[in-house]
């Protein structure tokens, strides 16, 4: 695996995935600013990337500008999906993986994605290895320290 982590320059600025915000244009115009910026598209659906969904598909569509680091952030919870979806991020030429544990949204963690995923850590920890083992991708974690609901916090 060509591993660009162990080689690139410290520190690492790596551009916040946002949804609705990070497509394209945005990231070009991030890496005009600061070239040194590590690139992700904003989090698209397993489900949807494995049946290469034309709308998602061009989400993660990037110009060759956005190479040298270029990444697509994945959420979803079947390991099946998963893995179908790495290889179509492969097939793009895309640098690394990043997967979402992180997000909050009541629409993603009501599906068990995101942030979800952290109520479950062995399942969670299998899902990743699996992951790794079957991507020819570095892969990154987006992640909160756990998962909470208000009550929890008080």
């Amino acid at each position: 695996m060509n591993n660009f982590w162990h080689n690139i320059d410290r520190p690492i600025l790596m551009l916040a995935p946002m949804a609705g915000y990070t497509e394209s244009a945005f990231r070009q115009i991030v890496r005009n600013y600061e070239p040194s910026v590590i690139l992700v598209s904003e989090l698209v659906s397993v489900e949807a990337l494995k049946r290469r969904n034309e709308k998602t598909m061009r989400m993660i569509s990037f110009v060759p500008a956005e190479k040298n680091y270029y990444g697509v952030q994945l959420f979803g919870n079947k390991e099946e999906s998963f893995l179908e979806s790495i290889k179509v991020v492969e097939e793009i030429g895309a640098d690394f993986i990043d997967l979402n544990l992180g997000c909050p949204s009541p629409k993603v963690i009501g599906s068990g994605h995101g942030s979800a995923l952290l109520k479950n850590p062995e399942r969670t920890a299998d899902l990743i290895s699996s992951i790794v083992k079957n991507s020819n991708l570095p892969v990154t974690i987006k992640m909160r320290l756990g998962f909470y609901d208000d009550e929890d916090l008080i």
